[in-house]
Protein backbone atom coordinates (compact mmCIF):
# COMPACT_ATOMS: atom_id res chain seq x y z
CA UNK A 1 0.00 0.00 0.00
CA UNK A 2 1.26 3.48 -0.89
CA UNK A 3 2.18 5.46 2.27
CA UNK A 4 -0.20 8.32 1.48
CA UNK A 5 0.05 9.91 4.92
CA UNK A 6 3.89 9.91 4.93
CA UNK A 7 4.03 11.63 1.55
CA UNK A 8 1.50 14.22 2.67
CA UNK A 9 3.56 15.03 5.74
CA UNK A 10 6.68 15.53 3.63
CA UNK A 11 4.78 17.80 1.29
CA UNK A 12 3.43 19.84 4.20
CA UNK A 13 6.90 20.17 5.70
CA UNK A 14 8.38 21.25 2.36
CA UNK A 15 5.67 23.84 1.84
CA UNK A 16 6.11 25.10 5.43
CA UNK A 17 9.88 25.46 4.93
CA UNK A 18 9.35 27.33 1.67
CA UNK A 19 6.89 29.65 3.39
CA UNK A 20 9.33 30.31 6.27
CA UNK A 21 12.16 31.17 3.85
CA UNK A 22 9.87 33.51 1.94
CA UNK A 23 8.82 35.27 5.16
CA UNK A 24 12.46 35.66 6.26
CA UNK A 25 13.50 37.10 2.89
CA UNK A 26 10.56 39.48 2.88
CA UNK A 27 11.31 40.60 6.45
CA UNK A 28 14.99 41.12 5.66
CA UNK A 29 14.12 43.14 2.57
CA UNK A 30 11.75 45.30 4.59
CA UNK A 31 14.40 45.87 7.27
CA UNK A 32 16.90 47.13 4.69
CA UNK A 33 14.25 49.30 3.07
CA UNK A 34 13.45 50.93 6.41
CA UNK A 35 17.01 52.23 6.85
CA UNK A 36 16.92 54.40 3.73
CA UNK A 37 16.03 57.15 3.42
CA UNK A 38 16.43 58.39 6.98
CA UNK A 39 13.44 60.39 8.13
CA UNK A 40 14.42 63.68 9.80
CA UNK A 41 13.25 64.11 13.38
CA UNK A 42 12.78 60.36 13.92
CA UNK A 43 15.14 58.19 15.96
CA UNK A 44 16.61 55.48 13.73
CA UNK A 45 19.36 53.44 15.43
CA UNK A 46 19.99 51.40 12.28
CA UNK A 47 20.96 54.57 10.39
CA UNK A 48 24.05 54.89 12.59
CA UNK A 49 25.29 51.37 11.85
CA UNK A 50 28.06 51.17 9.29
CA UNK A 51 31.62 52.26 8.55
CA UNK A 52 32.46 55.96 8.81
CA UNK A 53 35.50 58.04 7.85
CA UNK A 54 36.15 61.63 8.93
CA UNK A 55 35.80 64.33 6.29
CA UNK A 56 38.42 66.49 8.04
CA UNK A 57 42.16 66.09 7.59
CA UNK A 58 42.85 67.95 10.86
CA UNK A 59 43.50 65.86 13.96
CA UNK A 60 43.26 68.94 16.22
CA UNK A 61 40.08 69.90 18.02
CA UNK A 62 39.04 73.53 17.66
CA UNK A 63 35.96 75.39 18.91
CA UNK A 64 33.16 75.39 16.34
CA UNK A 65 32.40 79.05 17.07
CA UNK A 66 35.85 80.13 15.85
CA UNK A 67 36.92 81.50 19.20
CA UNK A 68 40.26 80.60 20.86
CA UNK A 69 40.43 77.63 23.19
CA UNK A 70 39.14 78.91 26.57
CA UNK A 71 42.03 77.81 28.76
CA UNK A 72 42.32 78.50 32.45
CA UNK A 73 45.76 79.79 33.47
CA UNK A 74 46.84 76.34 34.66
CA UNK A 75 45.25 74.68 31.62
CA UNK A 76 47.25 76.86 29.25
CA UNK A 77 50.46 76.05 31.09
CA UNK A 78 49.68 72.35 30.88
CA UNK A 79 49.00 72.57 27.16
CA UNK A 80 52.16 74.53 26.42
CA UNK A 81 54.16 72.02 28.44
CA UNK A 82 52.61 69.12 26.51
CA UNK A 83 53.27 70.72 23.12
CA UNK A 84 56.89 71.42 24.05
CA UNK A 85 57.45 67.99 25.64
CA UNK A 86 55.97 66.09 22.69
CA UNK A 87 58.15 68.11 20.33
CA UNK A 88 61.47 67.64 22.15
CA UNK A 89 60.78 64.06 23.19
CA UNK A 90 60.56 64.64 26.93
CA UNK A 91 56.94 63.48 26.82
CA UNK A 92 55.92 60.20 25.17
CA UNK A 93 52.60 60.04 23.38
CA UNK A 94 51.62 56.55 24.51
CA UNK A 95 48.85 56.28 21.93
CA UNK A 96 51.50 56.60 19.21
CA UNK A 97 54.47 54.78 20.74
CA UNK A 98 52.67 52.10 22.75
CA UNK A 99 49.44 51.93 20.72
CA UNK A 100 47.32 52.50 23.80
CA UNK A 101 43.73 53.65 23.16
CA UNK A 102 43.60 57.26 22.05
CA UNK A 103 40.76 58.02 24.42
CA UNK A 104 37.89 60.43 23.88
CA UNK A 105 37.32 62.68 22.08
CA UNK A 106 40.67 62.11 20.33
CA UNK A 107 39.46 58.83 18.84
CA UNK A 108 36.86 60.80 16.86
CA UNK A 109 39.64 62.82 15.17
CA UNK A 110 41.46 59.78 13.77
CA UNK A 111 41.85 59.59 9.98
CA UNK A 112 41.29 55.82 10.15
CA UNK A 113 37.75 54.42 9.87
CA UNK A 114 35.40 53.47 12.66
CA UNK A 115 32.40 51.17 12.64
CA UNK A 116 29.24 51.73 14.65
CA UNK A 117 26.97 48.82 15.53
CA UNK A 118 23.58 49.50 17.10
CA UNK A 119 21.72 46.97 19.23
CA UNK A 120 18.50 47.53 21.18
CA UNK A 121 20.21 48.78 24.35
CA UNK A 122 23.70 49.77 23.23
CA UNK A 123 25.83 51.48 20.60
CA UNK A 124 29.31 50.02 20.04
CA UNK A 125 32.07 52.05 18.38
CA UNK A 126 34.97 50.11 16.85
CA UNK A 127 37.97 52.29 15.98
CA UNK A 128 40.57 50.92 13.58
CA UNK A 129 43.15 53.23 15.15
CA UNK A 130 44.82 51.18 17.91
CA UNK A 131 41.88 48.74 17.69
CA UNK A 132 40.00 50.58 20.43
CA UNK A 133 36.31 50.26 21.15
CA UNK A 134 33.73 51.85 23.41
CA UNK A 135 30.31 50.64 24.44
CA UNK A 136 27.63 53.25 25.07
CA UNK A 137 24.58 52.09 26.99
CA UNK A 138 21.10 53.49 26.49
CA UNK A 139 20.51 54.35 30.15
CA UNK A 140 19.30 57.10 32.46
CA UNK A 141 22.25 57.18 34.85
CA UNK A 142 25.93 56.39 35.01
CA UNK A 143 27.38 53.33 36.65
CA UNK A 144 28.61 53.65 40.21
CA UNK A 145 32.19 55.02 39.90
CA UNK A 146 33.17 52.90 42.91
CA UNK A 147 32.65 49.77 40.80
CA UNK A 148 33.58 51.23 37.39
CA UNK A 149 37.26 51.96 37.01
CA UNK A 150 38.31 55.00 34.95
CA UNK A 151 38.99 54.06 31.33
CA UNK A 152 40.54 55.57 28.21
CA UNK A 153 37.20 55.87 26.44
CA UNK A 154 35.19 56.81 29.52
CA UNK A 155 31.82 55.48 30.62
CA UNK A 156 29.11 56.64 28.27
CA UNK A 157 25.35 56.54 28.56
CA UNK A 158 22.94 57.71 25.88
CA UNK A 159 19.38 58.82 25.21
CA UNK A 160 17.43 59.97 22.17
CA UNK A 161 16.30 63.53 21.54
CA UNK A 162 14.31 63.24 18.33
CA UNK A 163 16.71 61.93 15.68
CA UNK A 164 19.79 62.92 17.73
CA UNK A 165 21.67 60.48 19.94
CA UNK A 166 22.96 62.31 23.02
CA UNK A 167 25.93 60.60 24.70
CA UNK A 168 27.07 61.66 28.16
CA UNK A 169 30.56 60.41 29.10
CA UNK A 170 32.53 60.64 32.35
CA UNK A 171 35.11 58.70 34.39
CA UNK A 172 38.10 58.96 32.05
CA UNK A 173 41.66 57.81 32.63
CA UNK A 174 42.59 61.47 32.27
CA UNK A 175 46.25 61.12 33.26
CA UNK A 176 46.87 58.82 30.28
CA UNK A 177 45.04 60.60 27.46
CA UNK A 178 45.11 63.82 25.43
CA UNK A 179 41.94 65.31 24.00
CA UNK A 180 43.58 65.48 20.57
CA UNK A 181 46.89 64.71 18.86
CA UNK A 182 48.37 68.13 19.70
CA UNK A 183 48.52 67.29 23.40
CA UNK A 184 45.35 69.04 24.59
CA UNK A 185 45.21 68.10 28.30
CA UNK A 186 42.43 66.71 30.45
CA UNK A 187 41.78 66.31 34.17
CA UNK A 188 39.68 63.95 36.24
CA UNK A 189 36.84 66.47 35.89
CA UNK A 190 36.52 65.85 32.14
CA UNK A 191 32.89 65.57 31.02
CA UNK A 192 31.80 65.08 27.40
CA UNK A 193 28.37 65.45 25.84
CA UNK A 194 28.04 64.35 22.22
CA UNK A 195 25.07 65.06 20.00
CA UNK A 196 25.21 62.68 17.05
CA UNK A 197 22.84 62.73 14.08
CA UNK A 198 22.82 61.67 10.45
CA UNK A 199 22.86 64.18 7.59
CA UNK A 200 22.05 64.01 3.88
CA UNK A 201 19.67 61.08 4.23
CA UNK A 202 22.19 59.00 6.14
CA UNK A 203 25.22 59.64 3.91
CA UNK A 204 27.01 61.62 6.61
CA UNK A 205 27.24 61.62 10.39
CA UNK A 206 27.72 64.72 12.54
CA UNK A 207 29.15 64.58 16.06
CA UNK A 208 28.91 67.82 18.08
CA UNK A 209 31.23 67.28 21.05
CA UNK A 210 30.84 69.59 24.04
CA UNK A 211 33.89 69.50 26.31
CA UNK A 212 33.69 70.54 29.94
CA UNK A 213 36.73 70.41 32.23
CA UNK A 214 36.92 73.21 34.85
CA UNK A 215 40.55 72.38 35.67
CA UNK A 216 41.65 73.04 32.09
CA UNK A 217 39.00 75.29 30.49
CA UNK A 218 37.22 78.36 31.78
CA UNK A 219 33.97 77.33 30.11
CA UNK A 220 32.47 74.48 28.14
CA UNK A 221 33.16 74.55 24.39
CA UNK A 222 32.03 72.56 21.38
CA UNK A 223 33.92 70.95 18.51
CA UNK A 224 32.24 69.42 15.47
CA UNK A 225 33.38 66.36 13.54
CA UNK A 226 31.65 65.11 10.38
CA UNK A 227 31.99 61.62 8.94
CA UNK A 228 31.13 60.09 5.59
CA UNK A 229 29.51 56.68 5.26
CA UNK A 230 31.91 54.33 3.50
CA UNK A 231 30.28 51.04 2.58
CA UNK A 232 33.18 50.42 0.19
CA UNK A 233 35.74 49.78 2.95
CA UNK A 234 36.01 47.65 6.07
CA UNK A 235 37.55 48.35 9.45
CA UNK A 236 40.79 46.37 9.61
CA UNK A 237 41.16 44.20 12.69
CA UNK A 238 44.33 42.40 11.58
CA UNK A 239 46.64 45.38 12.12
CA UNK A 240 48.98 44.96 15.09
CA UNK A 241 50.89 47.72 16.86
CA UNK A 242 54.36 48.10 15.37
CA UNK A 243 53.32 46.92 11.92
CA UNK A 244 52.82 49.20 8.95
CA UNK A 245 49.29 50.55 8.88
CA UNK A 246 47.07 51.01 5.83
CA UNK A 247 47.66 53.73 3.23
CA UNK A 248 45.54 56.74 4.19
CA UNK A 249 45.23 57.87 0.56
CA UNK A 250 42.73 55.04 0.08
CA UNK A 251 40.48 56.64 2.70
CA UNK A 252 40.07 60.03 1.05
CA UNK A 253 36.46 61.11 1.13
CA UNK A 254 34.52 60.75 -2.08
CA UNK A 255 33.75 64.45 -2.04
CA UNK A 256 37.47 65.23 -2.25
CA UNK A 257 38.14 62.90 -5.17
Amino acid sequence: MTPIFSISKLQVRARSLTLCVAILLTTAGSAFAQTSPVKPGVADPAAFSGVWVTTSQSMALVPADGRPLPFTTSGKELYQGNVSGLKNGKITDEAVHLCLPEGMPRAMTSPYPMQIISTPDQFTFFHESNRAFRMVRLADKHADPDVWDPSYMGEGIAKWQGDTLVIDSTNFKSDRIYLDATGLPASDQLHLVERIRTLDGGARLEDRITIEDPAVFSRAWTAVRVFERRDDIKVRTDWVCGEKHRDLTALKTRSSK
